[in-house]
């Protein structure tokens, strides 16, 4: 698999289709990332790394289709560095 040139720090995302209502019949819709004091995901998972690079590094986030190269359109409703929470609103192609 390919990646996006020049990022190399990159965390692994899944959506579990079978959690979403009618997953089959979506074609494009907002998806809500949410991480709260570094941890997210059903296995909570420590993304702090995250906080870590942006702001030591003043970098940006790219959340990506599963090809590891389409980037998606990303909204950030909160950023909290402090407590190491975010909440994102990504527009998944479906």
């Amino acid at each position: 698999m390919a990646w996006l040139s020049g990022w190399d720090k990159r965390i692994k995302i899944t959506i579990d289709s079978s959690v979403l209502t009618d997953a089959n019949d979506l074609t494009q819709f907002p998806l809500t990332l949410i991480c709260k004091a570094g941890l997210s995901g059903i296995g909570t998972v420590d993304v702090s790394a995250i906080f870590d690079e942006v702001t030591t590094n003043g970098l940006k986030i790219a959340v990506t289709k599963a090809d590891g190269e389409t980037e998606l359109y990303v909204e950030q409703e909160l950023w909290d560095n402090g407590t190491e929470s975010f909440v994102l609103h990504v527009s998944a192609p479906g």
